[in-house]
């Protein structure tokens, strides 16, 4: 290698590109020392050429298998640490430096070497060059060890997309910093600069997954009661911007303890799939609702009314009841989009049959991407899907309640529960409990 290239190139934004021309000469070095054991053993394995084209190469995953059997040690590697880190790359060093290459190494070689994630992590992290804000965080939270998604071939799925994964990551790392950090900053779910750099300056210092879980404010996290109290005039009317809400994934608000729960749940979803031999779709825990604005509720209520053609509850427009989709459409302008579009909805809350009183209106309830339809249509009756079911057995949790039929209390066990919406869960935590009581449920 040229030194001269080595040194200049180890300022690179790539960190794939600065371990390589960093750690390339000592590659060499290794194996060189390598082939000297090698070829003096019984085995007589000519390993002269495993390092030609290794100076060449910008990914870690191709200096791994041109210093090791191919596919063998990377699969190793990628299962013990999820992801090509700096980690993955100092476990590779310590097997140079120990002699091991080729077929010599191991699993078990593997999980002797014994490297704290912190001291491997912390130092200067680069993030790629042309990234946006969205991938310099799901870069930074990656680099932390959150399973962010991955792409076909194992590596993070760094896309710009705040989906699920990126989404709940950043709401435990805010939840975490929120009560470590002397600044106390504010659990928002957003991603702006104030996120990216405590986030850059946590994966600096070797803040991991690991170590955020394992904190005993996250381990003996419990849900929180709301910090909004359900006044009905003030259903509606709230801040979305205020510290009481935090943007969840699929870009809707709720109230702040729902968030946390709602991360902490999908947090246990993701470690059930790692040992569930039916999977999960994480996905489908994006969030279709959540904060719902008084005039919006109302707008919901209308589309609802004349979707089945009636609107008998206002006597004054009796007559325009007929199934005409014309007729339909003409009472929509006229009437419902009138009075959306000006203050005159105000005047009718009376007449609404007491819409407006939904918990989407304080924040506290999320209507899930789960596409279950029920048992008997529309998401009526008994669960369909695997994520329904397991949020029956596991959502109350984390506070939530589904949204079922109630007129008998609660069912004598989850797979007995009759939905009125499979999608629509409630953020209770009181009430919760009496279904975790109920249904011996335990984490």
């Amino acid at each position: 290698s040229n030194n001269s290239t080595n040194n200049s190139s180890n300022n690179s934004s790539d960190p794939y590109e600065r371990y390589k021309n960093k750690k390339n000469e000592e590659i060499s070095k290794g194996l060189d020392e390598t082939e000297t054991v090698n070829n003096n053993s019984s085995s007589g394995q000519d390993t002269t050429n495993s390092r030609n084209n290794s100076s060449s190469s910008s990914s870690q995953r191709d200096i791994v298998n041109k210093v090791f059997k191919k596919d063998d040690i990377t699969s190793i590697l990628i299962n013990r640490w999820n992801s090509i880190d700096a980690g993955f790359m100092d476990i590779l060093d310590t097997l140079i430096d120990n002699g091991h290459a080729h077929n010599e190494v191991d699993p078990e070689t593997v999980d002797k070497i014994n490297i704290d994630e912190g001291d491997i992590n912390s130092g200067n992290i680069g993030v790629p060059n042309g990234y946006n804000d969205n991938q310099k965080a799901q870069f930074y939270l990656s680099e932390m060890g959150f399973d962010i998604g991955t792409n076909k071939d194992g590596s993070p799925l760094i896309d710009g997309d705040p989906g699920v994964k990126t989404s709940y990551s950043l709401i435990l790392f805010q939840y975490y910093n929120n009560h470590y950090n002397s600044d106390k900053p504010t659990i928002t779910g957003e991603i702006n600069k104030e996120t990216l750099e405590y986030l850059k300056n946590a994966a600096e210092n070797g803040l991991t997954y690991e170590k955020i879980m394992k904190s005993d404010y996250v381990k003996n996290w419990t849900h929180g009661n709301p910090t909004i109290e359900k006044i009905k005039s003030d259903n509606g009317t709230y801040d979305i911007n205020s510290d009481k809400f935090v943007r969840i994934a699929g870009g809707e608000y709720v109230e702040r303890e729902a968030a946390i729960a709602w991360s902490m749940m999908v947090n246990a979803a993701i470690e059930h799939n790692k040992t569930a031999d039916i999977k999960l779709n994480i996905n489908k825990f994006k969030a279709n609702s959540g904060y719902r604005t008084y005039k919006r509720q109302i707008e919901l209520y209308f589309d609802e009314l004349w979707a089945d053609g009636s609107d008998a509850w206002n006597p004054t427009f009796a007559d325009y009841t007929a199934a005409n989709e014309a007729k339909k459409e003409i009472r929509k302008n006229w009437w419902y989009r009138k009075i959306l579009d000006s203050n005159e909805w105000n005047e009718y809350k009376d007449d609404l049959r007491g819409h407006g009183n939904s918990n989407h209106g304080y924040g506290l309830a999320i209507d899930f991407r789960t596409g279950d339809p029920g048992s008997e249509g529309h998401g009526k009756g008994f669960a369909k899907t695997e994520e329904v079911r397991w949020l029956l057995h596991n959502a109350p949790l984390y506070g939530f309640t589904p949204n079922f039929d109630n007129r008998y209390g609660i069912p004598a066990t989850p797979n007995k529960t009759v939905f009125k919406e499979t999608w629509h869960w409630n953020y209770q935590p009181t009430y919760a409990q009496e279904f975790v009581t109920k249904w011996d449920l335990r984490r």
